[in-house]
Parts: C-alpha cells; sequence; structure tokens
C-alpha cells in the first residue's frame, strides 16, 4: 500500500496541474480496490460566460491487488444528471410538419462522456459493459439485454446528443505508464446541463472489471443564471412576469434605437 501511495505523488509530479489540484481534491479510496483515483475540480461553477471546462482523472493502481505484469485497460466515465427523453416522430399536417404524440419515453444522462486506454471492444465483452454503462452503446438499453442492432430511437438519440458534444466517446486518451500511473482529461461543452454527476473509473484485466471507483462532480449555476434558476423554481409565476416585462423593454429599446441614430446622423 505504501508503494501505491508514492506512486500516485509521482503521478502528481508528472502532471503540473494536478499537482496544484491536490490540497483541494482528496483521494478518494474505498477498501479493497485496486485504484487510487483523483479529480480535479470536483465542483465547477457555472457563470453566464461558462464556455466549457476540462476535468483533470489521474492517480495510481495499486501493484498488490491488480496484475501489473500483464496489459491492464483502464476506461474513465462522467454522466449526468438524469433527465426524461420524450421522442416523437415528425408528421405532416398539410403543407408544415408537426411534431406528434410521443412515441418513446427514455431515462438517462443529459450527459456521457467516456475516455478509453483503448476501443471498446478491447476493453471488455458487451455484456460487461452494459452492467456498468461503458461505452455509449450500453445507454438505455437493460444491463442483462442481450447484444443486438440499436433500434431507431437510440441510435436517433445518440446521435442528437452526439452533434451537441453532450454524449462522445474518446478512445487511447486514458495514459498508462508501466501500468501503475494512469491520467485522462475529460472535456464539459459549454451546453452541458448543471446538477450533480458521476465520475468512475474501471480497471479491466482481460475482458475482466477488477477495480473500480466513483465519487460525484457538481456542475453549479453562480451568478445571474443562479438567481434567475432559483426565481423559476421557486416562484414560476413572478419569474413569468420578469421574463416578459424584460422582453418588452428589449423591443421597446431595440425599436427606438434606430430611430434616434436616423435623427442624430447628419445630412
Amino acid at each position: 500500500m505504501r508503494r501505491a501511495g508514492s506512486m500516485l505523488l509521482l503521478a502528481a509530479a508528472l502532471c503540473p496541474l494536478a499537482a496544484r489540484a491536490q490540497d483541494s481534491a482528496p483521494i478518494v479510496r474505498a477498501q479493497d480496490s485496486a485504484l487510487i483515483v483523483n479529480v480535479w475540480p470536483q465542483q465547477i461553477h457555472m457563470q453566464t460566460d461558462f464556455s466549457g471546462a476540462r476535468v483533470l482523472v489521474f492517480g495510481s493502481i495499486d501493484t498488490e491487488l491488480a496484475p501489473v505484469d500483464d496489459v491492464l485497460q483502464l476506461a474513465v466515465t462522467l454522466s449526468g444528471p438524469q433527465r426524461l427523453y420524450q421522442l416523437r416522430r415528425r408528421e405532416k399536417l398539410g403543407p408544415i410538419w408537426i411534431n406528434g404524440a410521443p412515441l418513446v419515453r427514455a431515462e438517462g444522462p443529459g450527459f456521457y462522456a467516456l475516455a478509453s486506454s483503448a476501443p471498446l471492444a478491447a476493453l471488455a465483452p458487451l455484456a460487461v459493459r452494459q452492467r456498468h454503462q461503458i461505452g455509449l452503446d450500453t445507454l438505455f438499453a437493460p444491463a442483462d439485454a442481450p447484444p443486438r442492432p440499436l433500434p431507431d430511437w437510440r441510435a436517433a438519440l445518440l446521435q442528437h446528443q452526439g452533434a451537441r458534444a453532450l454524449y462522445t466517446e474518446e478512445f487511447h486518451r486514458v495514459r498508462i505508464i508501466r501500468n501503475q500511473l494512469f491520467r485522462a482529461e475529460l472535456e464539459i461543452p459549454a451546453g452541458a446541463p448543471g446538477g450533480s454527476y458521476q465520475l468512475s473509473v474501471y480497471l479491466l484485466h482481460r475482458g475482466r472489471l477488477i477495480g473500480r471507483q466513483s465519487q460525484p462532480l457538481h456542475l453549479v449555476p453562480a451568478g445571474l443564471e443562479q438567481r434567475l434558476r432559483r426565481l423559476s423554481q421557486d416562484a414560476p409565476f413572478l419569474y413569468g412576469l420578469v421574463a416578459i416585462l424584460l422582453a418588452i423593454v428589449w423591443g421597446g429599446l431595440s425599436a427606438l434605437l434606430p430611430q434616434r441614430r436616423r435623427r442624430t446622423t447628419p445630412s
């Protein structure tokens, strides 16, 4: 165990950003786990000008609990918060297209990112990955479902979220050093929803899961956005009135400004 702790310090030395984050991001370790994981930052403040964030994950593999003399693989996932998706089929009504009644209601993460040391096929069989939701092809599917082609609605939903950079997979993005140290980075886009996320690190050996660590990560709205969000939840009627008044004021100003410019323009 002492050797694993010393290797974690070496990992921090290899990454200056990680070394600066050690004090603010405590080590999370579970009993009998082959992983020691550190995450920075653990809380991200979303201001009105939020343009995305980067999450750094690093740590070490316990040499007493993992077969470091063989090839090991790592997968890192960040997902959340859970939301209900409603998929509708577009229907033609005369000359226009409208959304029909909901055909499918499915619950899943509003954001999902995966970084791994190898492609999914080299990590573990689909049955193992489904059990732990490792990979986009495991989302919106029962953990014990047999392998089958993605239904149309699942493929459409994954494509829609992927186009907005809310569902991503990046292989060979986890760096493993001598089967003892690891480092990975995950990107959170500007359109990611606020709330509680879960970050999980999976250690795999020959298709079998031998270690796992999870911990929460929070995207917290701050500043004006936070106050507006609280107002919309605590007093939705007042929030609606404020939104209408702001729209009227902004519309009036935008209509008056061009006229004022025309009057002040020299002939």
